[in-house]
């Protein structure tokens, strides 16, 4: 009898057929097949299953390769049949019955428990979250290589979390809490950045009597996050501690609220008239399909969109997404990347960074939708191709586009193309925006909303002017529209809702108008008071009556206190008004203010002596504190990269230059690092047609900074080489004390030990010689890290000594700095009580400013000084925790080095086996950023963790790492004390009185 083959991805990859396993081949073949089941009944391309096999480095037979792995797989299933393996022109597809993989089992599983919550069904519901939940084995695809499967892996472990957070809900609403209790301690320890899971562990708690353990479990995850992260629990896990420990001090159990989804959807419309009937068919219909919308401008698409997605979005219970794509407006289409990074944001607001490439992105987005539900409005979309990789993965999601034109077909899609009102609802929207609901519909009113082309925008702006001038009939509104010009440069609308734009601005004041039409010249449309002020030339507080007047006359929309936009149709007509020495002079002032701004909230972040440039006679906006410059950076910042882009665009070159670097503190600490690149690029191009060598310099030495943090050495290399050129002509040896400073960094990384301490002397001795405190400092800093680093720890006390006393207490990110690294000398000769109290207080001054990466480096070495003292099991719980952190900023710059933290701790705990697979991911990523030093910890800390259980293999590892560690410029006995994990040989634990 022939026999089906059914397929397990939840645990490692097997195939079986009738109860035996079947044997598929080798790596290539899994990872072929698991990059097909992963997309059962879809076309895989071929570069997609390349990338899936060969990560980053594929050979040159990689296409034949794949079609002998084809080819074999399809003789697999030709003797056990049950799936189907075709070819296309567009790569190959993979058919089989959800039922015949466990993770089609799992997630029909799941949608059947919720669906039973949602029914009220709980008993039936846990046991259906349960028997789903029975079916997994071990971590997803557990034992396959590779970057892409690690994602793949990474996302079929949310779902699976998402699952036990949800099935222990329904168990404790059940009374089940002494049953679930194990679990949830076993998960609150494994995941403790987890705030659900931990605010089920405390309501488990408390309904057992263990109430003294709940409230400890709370104050005990805060103290994590306050101390490792510098953040407060979150407002759920607060409430589940308020209604545990009760009002009136005596302990309660509540429920604990649902998390508060993400709410990014502008406010909707008042009312929407004319779209009631279309508005109930849809909201009965869509669900939960994808809904494209298109129709002329003006014609009230994103006002549809809006409101429908608030009824929709009434139970959703992860969120209501928006994002304005920028398809039909002055500026450019928003591209993937940055489409990708403003969706992330809503979904997951990072304290940091994103993903610095696009692929990383598009991993997060489809891997963080998977398991949630909700709307996502696309709005103002340029094509298909620009919509289709942000459409949402999971299921659970209806997802609304808005187009000026017909998008190309999607599959699954339903298309509607929004017609004008019709006459009588037009009507009805004038009367209502008129104020005026007289007995009679008029041919007055009628000829008003056909000169508006019975576009809803036009109406609404005609009967708002009407409403402020009670002695206008509508006949006199529809003569005012008939003798309207039309504004020269609008093509897009017909003559008659331009016109009912140029008579709306006609009745507007003259200072109103001037308002109007220079916030009309912003670049995205989204602006505060300050940026309008500096348009108009104009005192804050007197832009701000007129914008509220704007408002008022729905010209501009008012988003949140301080804040506004323009509707693009409107600032394409606004920006027709301007003639162009008014333009020149209104633009000037913009790029100075944003100038002027972006470089006080990033200033205080700098290490070194600050750069002057001519801006300090320019007027920017006021902050109150650190936190507030952080805040203005992370909201305004595609604000920035667009105003920079329109500096080198309209030949404002040195606004282009300033700008890039005065963003440069931000972008390199948050992640931004792939748009500063190109915004770097530009800039660089507008230094050269200025024809000046140190702005050319300066760009190519910030450039460098941030490709070392996208892992691109060589380039990083060239670029401060060319800086380097540039200040040696110039003479400036202030900024060539910086460059061989930045060059030492690099050189670390690279792990040339040797040539990283010597490129952070040389950096020492121009910065002496050019008498800058703060650049002998820096230099000083990268000397002492390059010794520490090499083992050499009285050449590393002596400069970072010198260091923390130049900048104390004037720069809390340099003292920071010098304090970790003094922390980790002293950690390394035994001195744990000053070690502690220096790597503590470095990770608090890191953190104080807004260096999160950095701070939870500084914690994580903390945790290396826990084992040398004895607590490994604290170490653990803190670098995990700080591991979880630095995914969730998704900057790979730190992984390998904390993954190399938790591998060592793992095996002080003699957890071996997870001891060596953390060396290998960090092996892995070391290799992927280029990181040699890491690469060499990674193998000595296979070695350490393999030594009992394969001393060959251990044998082997050491070898390879103190090969590295001698290539790095080591000297053979610092190449020993790395081997045995950075202490020196023979250093004693001491009483803690050691200078520092």
């Amino acid at each position: 009898m022939v026999t089906q083959v059914e397929f397990r991805l939840l645990g490692s990859l097997e195939v079986q057929a009738d109860g035996r396993r079947l044997v598929v081949g080798g790596v290539r073949s899994q990872l072929v097949l698991v990059g097909l089941l992963l997309a059962a009944g879809r076309t895989v391309s071929v570069d997609e299953l390349v990338e899936l096999v060969w990560d980053t480095e594929p050979p040159t037979t990689a296409r034949k390769q794949l079609q002998t792995v084809v080819s074999r797989l399809r003789r697999l299933f030709a003797t056990h049949p049950g799936a189907v393996l075709s070819t296309d022109p567009a790569g190959y597809r993979l058919d089989v019955d959800r039922a015949r993989t466990d993770l089609g089992r799992f997630t029909t599983g799941l949608a059947t428990a919720r669906a039973l919550v949602t029914g009220g069904d709980l008993t039936g519901a846990a046991a259906a979250f349960r028997a789903a939940l029975a079916l997994w084995r071990g971590p997803a695809l557990v034992g396959l290589p590779g970057q892409a499967v690690a994602l793949h892996a990474h996302r079929l472990d949310e779902l699976r979390l998402a699952a036990l957070e949800e099935c222990g809900e329904v168990e404790l609403r059940l009374g089940r809490h002494r049953q679930v209790l194990p679990e949830l301690q076993t998960l609150a320890g494994a995941h403790p950045l987890r705030e659900r899971i931990t605010g089920l562990l405390m309501r488990a708690l408390a309904a057992d009597g263990r109430h003294a353990e709940a409230i400890t479990v709370y104050h005990e995850r805060a103290a994590t996050l306050r101390d490792e992260l510098g953040v407060e629990p979150g407002p759920e896990l607060r409430a589940v501690y308020l209604t545990t420990i009760g009002g009136d001090g005596h302990t309660v159990v509540a429920p604990a609220p649902e998390p508060p989804p993400p709410r990014a959807l502008p406010r909707p419309p008042r009312r929407l008239v004319g779209r009631d009937r279309l508005l109930a068919e849809l909201t009965d219909d869509v669900r939960p399909r994808l809904l494209l919308i298109d129709g002329m401008p003006g014609v009230g698409k994103s006002a549809l969109a809006i409101t429908l997605a608030y009824r929709l979005a009434a139970g959703a219970r992860d969120g209501q997404l928006y994002i304005d794509l920028h398809g039909h407006s002055e500026r450019a289409p928003a591209s993937r990347y940055d489409a990708l990074g403003t969706l992330l944001e809503q979904v997951r607001p990072a304290p940091d960074a994103m993903p610095d490439t696009e692929a990383g992105r598009l991993a997060g987005w489809h891997a963080g939708m998977a398991a949630r539900g909700g709307v996502v409005v696309l709005d103002n979309a340029a094509s298909a191709e620009q919509v289709e990789p942000l459409l949402p993965a999971g299921a659970g999601w209806v997802t609304i586009v808005t187009s000026r034109h017909r998008l190309a077909p999607i599959d699954g899609a339903r298309q509607l193309s929004l017609p004008p009102l019709d006459l009588a609802d037009g009507v009805d929207l004038l009367r209502q925006s008129a104020g005026r609901h007289d007995a009679e519909v008029t041919e007055g009113q009628r000829e008003v909303v056909r000169l508006c082309g019975r576009l809803p925008l036009a109406i609404r702006l005609a009967g708002h002017r009407l409403k402020h001038r009670p002695h206008w009939t509508f006949e006199m509104l529809a003569d005012q529209l008939r003798d309207a010009p039309a504004p020269l440069h609008v093509s897009a609308e017909r003559h008659s809702v331009a016109a009912a734009f140029a008579w709306s601005y006609r009745q507007l004041t003259a200072e109103e108008q001037l308002l109007f039409r220079r916030v009309g010249l912003h670049p995205s449309g989204h602006f505060e008071d300050w940026a309008a002020a500096a348009l108009a030339d104009l005192p804050v507080d007197e832009t701000r009556r007129l914008l509220d007047q704007l408002v008022e006359v729905n010209l501009v929309e008012a988003d949140v206190p301080g804040r506004f936009r323009m509707h693009d149709l409107l600032q394409a007509f606004a920006a027709t008004l301007v003639d162009e020495p008014e333009r020149g002079a209104a633009v000037d002032r913009m790029l100075d203010h944003y100038l002027r701004t972006t470089a006080d909230a990033n200033r205080h972040r700098e290490f070194g002596d600050n750069v002057e440039h001519p801006m300090l006679n320019l007027t920017g906006r006021p902050f109150t504190d650190e936190h507030d410059r952080l805040a203005w950076m992370r909201t305004y910042w595609p604000t920035v990269a667009a105003v920079a882009d329109l500096a080198h665009r309209s030949g404002a070159h040195l606004h282009a230059c300033l700008l890039f670097r005065a963003a440069s503190p931000f972008t390199l600490g948050h992640g931004h690092n792939a748009t500063a690149v190109q915004l770097g690029q530009q800039a660089l191009e507008s230094a050269r047609r200025l024809g000046t060598d140190d702005l050319r310099a300066m760009c190519h030495r910030i450039i460098a900074g941030h490709l070392l943090r996208l892992g691109h050495h060589s380039a990083c290399r060239a670029h401060l080489g060319r800086a380097a050129d540039l200040y040696h002509r110039l003479g400036d040896a202030r900024l060539l004390s910086t460059v061989y400073a930045n060059l030492s960094v690099v050189s670390r990384y690279e792990g040339r030990l040797s040539e990283a301490l010597d490129s952070a002397l040389t950096a020492e001795t121009y910065a002496a010689a050019a008498g800058t405190p703060g650049r002998l400092a820096y230099a000083r800093l990268q000397a002492g890290t390059a010794a520490r680093y090499l083992g050499r720890y009285e050449v590393a006390l002596r400069h970072l000594r010198r260091t923390a006393t130049a900048v104390w207490p004037h720069h809390r990110v340099g003292l920071g700095s010098a304090l970790m690294e003094l922390g980790c000398v002293h950690r390394d000769l035994g001195h744990p009580r000053v070690a502690a109290l220096l790597l503590r207080r470095a990770a608090a001054l890191k953190r104080q400013g807004s260096n999160i990466a950095s701070a939870v480096e500084a914690s994580s070495e903390y945790g290396r000084l826990l084992v040398t003292t004895g607590d490994p099991e604290s170490a653990l719980r803190i670098q995990q925790a700080v591991y979880d952190t630095v995914r969730e900023l998704r900057d790979g710059f730190f992984e390998p080095a904390i993954g190399n933290d938790i591998g060592e701790t793992l095996t002080a705990l003699g957890r071996t086996v997870e001891a060596g697979a953390a060396h290998e991911t960090a092996l892995r990523q070391a290799k992927e950023r280029r990181l040699r030093y890491e690469e060499a910890r990674a193998w000595a800390g296979l070695a350490a963790a393999l030594r009992r259980t394969d001393p060959g293999r251990a044998e082997s590892a050491a070898a390879t790492a103190y090969d590295l560690f001698i290539g790095a410029g080591m000297r053979p006995e610092e190449a020993s004390a790395a081997l045995s994990g950075g202490r020196r040989a023979g250093a004693q634990l001491d009483d803690g009185r050691a200078p520092c």
